[in-house]
Protein backbone atom coordinates (compact mmCIF):
# COMPACT_ATOMS: atom_id res chain seq x y z
CA UNK A 1 0.00 0.00 0.00
CA UNK A 2 1.12 3.58 -0.61
CA UNK A 3 2.30 5.50 2.44
CA UNK A 4 0.66 8.82 3.30
CA UNK A 5 3.28 11.58 3.30
CA UNK A 6 3.07 15.39 3.35
CA UNK A 7 4.70 16.98 0.32
CA UNK A 8 8.25 18.03 1.06
CA UNK A 9 11.56 19.03 -0.50
CA UNK A 10 13.16 16.53 -2.89
CA UNK A 11 16.33 16.43 -0.74
CA UNK A 12 15.46 17.72 2.73
CA UNK A 13 12.10 16.00 2.87
CA UNK A 14 9.84 17.51 5.57
CA UNK A 15 12.69 18.80 7.72
CA UNK A 16 12.07 22.51 7.10
CA UNK A 17 8.31 22.24 7.71
CA UNK A 18 8.85 20.35 10.95
CA UNK A 19 11.58 22.65 12.26
CA UNK A 20 9.90 25.95 11.37
CA UNK A 21 6.35 25.15 12.51
CA UNK A 22 6.42 21.93 14.48
CA UNK A 23 2.94 22.19 16.03
CA UNK A 24 1.37 23.25 12.75
CA UNK A 25 3.04 20.35 10.96
CA UNK A 26 1.70 17.67 13.33
CA UNK A 27 -1.78 19.23 13.32
CA UNK A 28 -1.81 19.28 9.53
CA UNK A 29 -0.88 15.59 9.52
CA UNK A 30 -3.72 14.84 11.93
CA UNK A 31 -6.20 16.87 9.85
CA UNK A 32 -5.23 15.57 6.42
CA UNK A 33 -4.33 11.92 6.97
CA UNK A 34 -5.48 8.89 8.93
CA UNK A 35 -3.79 5.83 10.34
CA UNK A 36 -0.06 6.33 9.91
CA UNK A 37 1.64 9.32 8.29
CA UNK A 38 5.24 9.14 7.05
CA UNK A 39 7.67 12.04 7.04
CA UNK A 40 11.34 12.43 6.17
CA UNK A 41 12.92 14.63 8.85
CA UNK A 42 16.64 15.19 9.23
CA UNK A 43 17.33 12.24 6.89
CA UNK A 44 15.43 9.98 9.28
CA UNK A 45 12.25 8.00 8.68
CA UNK A 46 9.44 9.32 10.90
CA UNK A 47 6.10 7.57 11.35
CA UNK A 48 3.28 9.46 13.05
CA UNK A 49 0.49 7.28 14.51
CA UNK A 50 -2.64 9.37 14.11
CA UNK A 51 -5.02 7.50 16.38
CA UNK A 52 -4.92 6.26 19.95
CA UNK A 53 -4.91 2.55 19.06
CA UNK A 54 -1.66 2.91 17.11
CA UNK A 55 -0.08 5.16 19.74
CA UNK A 56 -1.01 2.65 22.44
CA UNK A 57 0.63 -0.11 20.41
CA UNK A 58 3.97 1.74 20.50
CA UNK A 59 3.86 3.16 24.01
CA UNK A 60 2.20 0.33 25.90
CA UNK A 61 1.27 -2.92 24.17
CA UNK A 62 4.48 -3.40 22.20
CA UNK A 63 6.70 -1.01 24.13
CA UNK A 64 9.55 -3.55 24.38
CA UNK A 65 10.13 -3.16 20.64
CA UNK A 66 10.98 0.52 21.11
CA UNK A 67 13.42 2.70 23.00
CA UNK A 68 13.83 6.45 23.51
CA UNK A 69 14.63 8.11 20.18
CA UNK A 70 17.61 10.23 19.16
CA UNK A 71 15.66 13.27 20.41
CA UNK A 72 16.66 12.34 23.98
CA UNK A 73 20.40 12.26 23.20
CA UNK A 74 20.79 15.96 23.94
CA UNK A 75 18.97 15.59 27.26
CA UNK A 76 21.18 12.69 28.28
CA UNK A 77 24.22 14.98 28.25
CA UNK A 78 22.95 16.92 31.28
CA UNK A 79 20.42 14.48 32.78
CA UNK A 80 22.63 11.41 32.64
CA UNK A 81 20.83 8.10 33.15
CA UNK A 82 17.86 9.38 35.11
CA UNK A 83 14.38 7.92 34.66
CA UNK A 84 13.63 10.19 31.71
CA UNK A 85 16.56 9.03 29.60
CA UNK A 86 17.52 5.57 30.90
CA UNK A 87 16.52 2.29 29.24
CA UNK A 88 16.10 -1.42 29.82
CA UNK A 89 16.55 -3.32 33.07
CA UNK A 90 18.52 -0.50 34.67
CA UNK A 91 15.60 1.87 34.08
CA UNK A 92 13.11 -0.69 35.41
CA UNK A 93 15.11 -1.25 38.59
CA UNK A 94 15.38 2.49 39.19
CA UNK A 95 11.67 3.02 38.52
CA UNK A 96 10.68 0.34 41.04
CA UNK A 97 13.11 1.72 43.61
CA UNK A 98 11.98 5.35 43.31
CA UNK A 99 8.24 4.86 42.70
CA UNK A 100 7.14 4.90 46.39
CA UNK A 101 8.52 8.43 46.78
CA UNK A 102 5.95 9.62 44.25
CA UNK A 103 2.82 7.86 45.49
CA UNK A 104 -0.05 10.26 46.11
CA UNK A 105 0.19 9.85 49.88
CA UNK A 106 3.90 10.73 49.77
CA UNK A 107 3.34 13.83 47.63
CA UNK A 108 0.49 15.01 49.87
CA UNK A 109 3.12 15.69 52.57
CA UNK A 110 4.34 18.58 50.39
CA UNK A 111 1.00 20.41 50.54
CA UNK A 112 2.10 22.90 53.21
CA UNK A 113 5.30 23.73 51.31
CA UNK A 114 3.41 24.34 48.06
CA UNK A 115 0.80 26.48 49.81
CA UNK A 116 3.37 28.56 51.70
CA UNK A 117 5.39 29.32 48.56
CA UNK A 118 2.21 30.22 46.66
CA UNK A 119 1.08 32.61 49.39
CA UNK A 120 4.47 34.34 49.34
CA UNK A 121 4.13 34.80 45.56
CA UNK A 122 0.62 36.20 45.97
CA UNK A 123 1.91 38.72 48.51
CA UNK A 124 4.36 39.98 45.89
CA UNK A 125 1.58 40.22 43.29
CA UNK A 126 -0.46 42.36 45.68
CA UNK A 127 2.44 44.79 46.00
CA UNK A 128 3.34 44.93 42.30
CA UNK A 129 -0.24 45.10 40.89
CA UNK A 130 1.15 44.52 37.39
CA UNK A 131 3.77 41.81 36.99
CA UNK A 132 5.51 39.19 34.90
CA UNK A 133 3.62 35.94 35.37
CA UNK A 134 6.49 34.15 33.65
CA UNK A 135 9.07 35.41 36.15
CA UNK A 136 6.95 34.73 39.23
CA UNK A 137 5.83 31.25 38.18
CA UNK A 138 9.37 30.28 37.22
CA UNK A 139 10.53 31.42 40.67
CA UNK A 140 7.65 29.65 42.40
CA UNK A 141 8.19 26.27 40.76
CA UNK A 142 11.95 26.56 41.29
CA UNK A 143 11.46 27.29 45.01
CA UNK A 144 9.00 24.43 45.45
CA UNK A 145 11.10 21.77 43.75
CA UNK A 146 14.31 23.04 45.39
CA UNK A 147 12.85 22.82 48.90
CA UNK A 148 11.06 19.55 48.16
CA UNK A 149 14.36 17.96 47.12
CA UNK A 150 16.93 19.74 49.29
CA UNK A 151 14.97 21.19 52.19
CA UNK A 152 16.64 24.46 53.16
CA UNK A 153 20.15 23.41 52.14
CA UNK A 154 20.29 25.65 49.08
CA UNK A 155 18.68 28.77 50.58
CA UNK A 156 20.84 31.77 49.74
CA UNK A 157 23.05 29.80 47.33
CA UNK A 158 24.11 32.29 44.66
CA UNK A 159 24.31 29.55 42.04
CA UNK A 160 20.50 29.39 42.10
CA UNK A 161 20.42 32.90 40.68
CA UNK A 162 22.06 31.58 37.51
CA UNK A 163 19.52 28.76 37.17
CA UNK A 164 17.25 30.50 34.59
CA UNK A 165 20.27 31.00 32.31
CA UNK A 166 21.45 27.45 32.93
CA UNK A 167 18.07 25.96 32.03
CA UNK A 168 17.82 28.16 28.92
CA UNK A 169 21.22 26.87 27.83
CA UNK A 170 20.14 23.26 28.44
CA UNK A 171 16.91 23.77 26.49
CA UNK A 172 18.74 25.21 23.53
CA UNK A 173 21.34 22.46 23.52
CA UNK A 174 18.69 19.73 23.64
CA UNK A 175 16.70 21.40 20.87
CA UNK A 176 19.74 21.91 18.63
CA UNK A 177 20.80 18.31 19.14
CA UNK A 178 17.38 17.19 17.87
CA UNK A 179 16.57 19.70 15.12
CA UNK A 180 19.82 21.27 13.93
CA UNK A 181 21.50 19.04 11.35
CA UNK A 182 24.61 21.21 11.46
CA UNK A 183 25.03 21.09 15.25
CA UNK A 184 28.74 20.66 15.98
CA UNK A 185 29.81 18.07 18.59
CA UNK A 186 30.28 19.27 22.15
CA UNK A 187 34.05 18.90 22.03
CA UNK A 188 34.29 21.64 19.37
CA UNK A 189 35.21 24.97 21.07
CA UNK A 190 32.29 27.02 19.75
CA UNK A 191 30.83 29.89 21.77
CA UNK A 192 27.58 27.98 22.41
CA UNK A 193 29.45 24.82 23.43
CA UNK A 194 31.69 26.74 25.84
CA UNK A 195 28.66 28.43 27.37
CA UNK A 196 26.87 25.11 27.76
CA UNK A 197 29.90 23.53 29.46
CA UNK A 198 30.22 26.47 31.86
CA UNK A 199 26.56 26.22 32.79
CA UNK A 200 26.77 22.46 33.25
CA UNK A 201 29.80 22.79 35.55
CA UNK A 202 27.89 25.28 37.70
CA UNK A 203 24.83 23.03 37.78
CA UNK A 204 26.87 19.92 38.60
CA UNK A 205 28.74 21.67 41.40
CA UNK A 206 25.47 22.93 42.90
CA UNK A 207 23.87 19.49 43.04
CA UNK A 208 27.03 17.54 43.89
CA UNK A 209 27.80 19.72 46.90
CA UNK A 210 24.27 19.32 48.26
CA UNK A 211 24.33 15.55 47.75
CA UNK A 212 27.74 15.18 49.42
CA UNK A 213 26.63 17.18 52.46
CA UNK A 214 23.40 15.24 52.81
CA UNK A 215 25.05 11.81 52.60
CA UNK A 216 26.81 12.53 55.89
CA UNK A 217 23.56 12.30 57.87
CA UNK A 218 20.51 11.72 55.65
CA UNK A 219 18.43 10.31 58.52
CA UNK A 220 18.09 13.83 59.97
CA UNK A 221 16.09 15.04 56.98
CA UNK A 222 12.64 14.42 55.53
CA UNK A 223 13.16 15.67 51.95
CA UNK A 224 13.40 13.81 48.64
CA UNK A 225 17.21 13.84 48.52
CA UNK A 226 17.44 12.17 51.92
CA UNK A 227 14.90 9.58 50.81
CA UNK A 228 16.80 8.84 47.58
CA UNK A 229 20.07 8.35 49.47
CA UNK A 230 18.44 5.88 51.86
CA UNK A 231 16.29 3.92 49.37
CA UNK A 232 17.12 0.21 49.19
CA UNK A 233 15.99 -2.49 46.78
CA UNK A 234 14.93 -5.99 47.87
CA UNK A 235 18.58 -7.06 48.16
CA UNK A 236 19.57 -4.06 50.27
CA UNK A 237 21.36 -2.22 47.46
CA UNK A 238 21.32 1.57 47.36
CA UNK A 239 21.88 4.02 44.53
CA UNK A 240 25.48 5.03 44.01
CA UNK A 241 26.44 8.71 43.96
CA UNK A 242 26.13 9.02 40.16
CA UNK A 243 22.67 7.45 40.16
CA UNK A 244 21.51 9.81 42.90
CA UNK A 245 22.91 12.76 40.93
CA UNK A 246 21.19 11.71 37.68
CA UNK A 247 17.80 11.17 39.35
CA UNK A 248 18.00 14.43 41.29
CA UNK A 249 19.10 16.34 38.16
CA UNK A 250 16.16 14.91 36.22
CA UNK A 251 13.65 15.73 38.95
CA UNK A 252 15.15 19.17 39.59
CA UNK A 253 14.95 20.24 35.93
CA UNK A 254 11.77 18.44 34.86
CA UNK A 255 10.02 19.29 38.11
CA UNK A 256 10.15 23.01 37.45
CA UNK A 257 10.29 23.20 33.65
CA UNK A 258 7.04 21.36 32.92
CA UNK A 259 4.99 22.66 35.85
CA UNK A 260 6.07 26.25 35.25
CA UNK A 261 4.94 26.06 31.63
CA UNK A 262 1.68 24.36 32.61
CA UNK A 263 0.84 27.04 35.20
CA UNK A 264 1.67 29.89 32.83
CA UNK A 265 -0.71 28.42 30.26
CA UNK A 266 -3.38 27.83 32.92
CA UNK A 267 -3.34 31.43 34.16
CA UNK A 268 -3.26 32.75 30.60
CA UNK A 269 -6.41 30.76 29.85
CA UNK A 270 -8.16 31.87 33.03
CA UNK A 271 -7.21 35.52 32.46
CA UNK A 272 -8.65 35.39 28.94
CA UNK A 273 -11.85 33.48 29.79
CA UNK A 274 -13.72 35.71 32.23
CA UNK A 275 -16.82 33.52 32.62
CA UNK A 276 -14.79 30.41 33.36
CA UNK A 277 -12.55 32.30 35.79
CA UNK A 278 -15.55 33.78 37.61
CA UNK A 279 -17.25 30.40 37.92
CA UNK A 280 -14.12 28.74 39.30
CA UNK A 281 -13.44 31.65 41.67
CA UNK A 282 -16.99 31.55 43.07
CA UNK A 283 -16.76 27.79 43.51
CA UNK A 284 -13.45 28.12 45.42
CA UNK A 285 -14.90 30.77 47.74
CA UNK A 286 -17.88 28.51 48.41
CA UNK A 287 -15.55 25.55 49.04
CA UNK A 288 -16.30 21.86 49.15
CA UNK A 289 -15.79 18.90 46.83
CA UNK A 290 -17.30 20.71 43.84
CA UNK A 291 -14.60 23.38 44.03
CA UNK A 292 -11.86 20.76 44.26
CA UNK A 293 -13.17 18.97 41.19
CA UNK A 294 -13.55 22.18 39.18
CA UNK A 295 -10.00 23.36 39.93
CA UNK A 296 -8.70 19.93 38.95
CA UNK A 297 -10.72 20.16 35.73
CA UNK A 298 -9.10 23.55 34.99
CA UNK A 299 -5.66 22.02 35.39
CA UNK A 300 -6.54 19.08 33.17
CA UNK A 301 -8.10 21.25 30.47
CA UNK A 302 -5.05 23.51 30.43
CA UNK A 303 -2.85 20.44 30.02
CA UNK A 304 -5.09 19.29 27.19
CA UNK A 305 -4.77 22.52 25.23
CA UNK A 306 -1.12 23.17 26.06
CA UNK A 307 0.65 19.96 27.16
CA UNK A 308 4.26 20.78 28.12
CA UNK A 309 5.20 17.22 27.10
CA UNK A 310 3.66 17.82 23.69
CA UNK A 311 5.05 14.75 21.87
CA UNK A 312 6.75 11.41 22.54
CA UNK A 313 9.24 9.85 20.15
CA UNK A 314 10.53 6.29 20.06
CA UNK A 315 13.07 4.39 17.99
CA UNK A 316 12.23 0.89 16.80
CA UNK A 317 14.74 -1.68 18.09
CA UNK A 318 13.00 -4.40 16.08
CA UNK A 319 11.02 -4.39 12.85
CA UNK A 320 7.35 -3.77 13.60
CA UNK A 321 4.03 -3.26 11.86
CA UNK A 322 2.10 -0.12 12.78
CA UNK A 323 -1.42 -0.52 11.44
CA UNK A 324 -0.61 -1.74 7.94
CA UNK A 325 2.70 0.11 7.69
CA UNK A 326 6.05 -1.62 8.17
CA UNK A 327 8.40 0.15 10.58
CA UNK A 328 12.02 -0.93 10.31
CA UNK A 329 14.60 -1.18 13.06
CA UNK A 330 16.10 2.29 13.61
CA UNK A 331 13.05 4.20 12.35
CA UNK A 332 11.42 6.86 14.54
CA UNK A 333 7.80 6.79 15.69
CA UNK A 334 6.56 10.22 16.73
CA UNK A 335 3.37 10.41 18.83
CA UNK A 336 1.88 13.94 18.43
CA UNK A 337 0.21 14.43 21.81
CA UNK A 338 -0.58 18.09 21.06
CA UNK A 339 -2.56 17.03 17.97
CA UNK A 340 -4.30 14.20 19.86
CA UNK A 341 -5.50 16.70 22.45
CA UNK A 342 -7.07 18.89 19.76
CA UNK A 343 -8.52 16.20 17.52
CA UNK A 344 -12.06 17.42 16.67
CA UNK A 345 -13.21 13.83 16.09
CA UNK A 346 -12.60 13.15 19.80
CA UNK A 347 -13.11 16.51 21.52
CA UNK A 348 -16.15 18.72 21.07
CA UNK A 349 -15.07 22.33 20.42
CA UNK A 350 -11.52 21.02 20.58
CA UNK A 351 -9.76 24.41 20.54
CA UNK A 352 -11.96 25.98 23.24
CA UNK A 353 -11.14 26.16 26.96
CA UNK A 354 -13.97 24.17 28.59
CA UNK A 355 -12.86 22.72 31.97
CA UNK A 356 -16.29 21.17 32.59
CA UNK A 357 -15.55 18.51 29.98
CA UNK A 358 -13.38 16.82 32.62
CA UNK A 359 -16.29 16.61 35.08
CA UNK A 360 -17.79 13.88 32.91
CA UNK A 361 -16.57 11.09 30.66
CA UNK A 362 -13.87 12.12 28.19
CA UNK A 363 -11.72 10.26 25.62
CA UNK A 364 -8.95 9.10 27.96
CA UNK A 365 -6.93 7.42 25.22
CA UNK A 366 -6.63 10.80 23.48
CA UNK A 367 -5.48 12.53 26.66
CA UNK A 368 -1.78 11.91 27.32
CA UNK A 369 -0.25 14.86 29.20
CA UNK A 370 1.84 12.43 31.24
CA UNK A 371 2.28 9.78 28.57
CA UNK A 372 1.03 6.22 28.92
CA UNK A 373 2.29 2.70 29.44
CA UNK A 374 5.21 1.67 31.68
CA UNK A 375 6.93 5.04 31.13
CA UNK A 376 3.97 7.04 32.39
CA UNK A 377 5.40 10.14 34.08
CA UNK A 378 6.38 9.33 37.65
CA UNK A 379 5.82 12.95 38.71
CA UNK A 380 2.17 13.21 37.66
CA UNK A 381 0.81 13.45 41.24
CA UNK A 382 3.42 16.08 42.13
CA UNK A 383 2.53 18.19 39.08
CA UNK A 384 -1.24 17.96 39.50
CA UNK A 385 -1.12 18.71 43.22
CA UNK A 386 1.11 21.73 42.63
CA UNK A 387 -1.07 23.08 39.81
CA UNK A 388 -4.28 22.65 41.79
CA UNK A 389 -2.92 24.30 44.93
CA UNK A 390 -1.48 27.30 43.05
CA UNK A 391 -4.60 27.89 40.92
CA UNK A 392 -6.98 27.53 43.87
CA UNK A 393 -5.02 29.83 46.17
CA UNK A 394 -4.53 32.55 43.56
CA UNK A 395 -8.19 32.62 42.53
CA UNK A 396 -9.32 32.51 46.16
CA UNK A 397 -7.43 35.70 46.95
CA UNK A 398 -7.14 37.60 43.67
CA UNK A 399 -8.74 38.49 40.37
CA UNK A 400 -6.45 38.72 37.36
CA UNK A 401 -6.49 40.09 33.84
CA UNK A 402 -4.12 39.77 30.91
CA UNK A 403 -1.82 42.58 29.83
CA UNK A 404 0.22 40.78 27.19
CA UNK A 405 0.59 39.00 24.83
CA UNK A 406 -2.84 39.16 23.22
CA UNK A 407 -2.02 36.03 21.20
CA UNK A 408 0.20 33.19 22.34
CA UNK A 409 3.18 31.97 20.37
CA UNK A 410 5.22 28.94 21.36
CA UNK A 411 8.60 27.31 21.60
CA UNK A 412 9.05 23.55 21.42
CA UNK A 413 12.50 23.18 22.93
CA UNK A 414 12.60 20.63 25.75
CA UNK A 415 8.90 21.27 26.32
CA UNK A 416 6.02 23.32 24.94
CA UNK A 417 6.35 26.79 26.46
CA UNK A 418 5.12 30.35 25.84
CA UNK A 419 7.56 32.12 23.53
CA UNK A 420 6.97 35.55 25.04
CA UNK A 421 6.77 36.73 28.62
CA UNK A 422 3.18 36.69 29.93
CA UNK A 423 2.20 39.74 31.95
CA UNK A 424 -0.83 40.02 34.21
CA UNK A 425 -2.46 42.69 36.34
CA UNK A 426 -4.75 42.54 39.34
CA UNK A 427 -8.34 43.61 38.77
Amino acid sequence: MSIQQPKGHWFWGNTKQFASNTLGFVQDCMANYSGVCYAKIGFKNFYLPLNAVLADHVLRQNNKSYKKSFAYAGLKVFLGNGLLTNEGQEWLAQRRLIQPAFYKESISKLTDLMLKETQEMIAQWKVEKEFSLTHHINTLTRNIITKAIFGKDLEGNKALEALPHILASFRQYGNDKMKNLLKLPLWMPTASNRQFKTHFRTFKALLSEAIAQRKQSPEKYQDILALFIQLEDEEGNRMNEQQVFDEIATLFIAGQETTSNALQFAFYLLATHHEVKTKVKQSIVKGGEEATKLVDACSKESLRLYPPAWAISREAINDDVLGQVKVKKGDTVFVPIYAFHRDPSQWEQADIFIPERFLEEYPKKYYLPFGTGPRFCIGNHFAMQEMNIVIAEVLKQLDIRLISPTKLSFTTLMTLAPKEEIRLALV
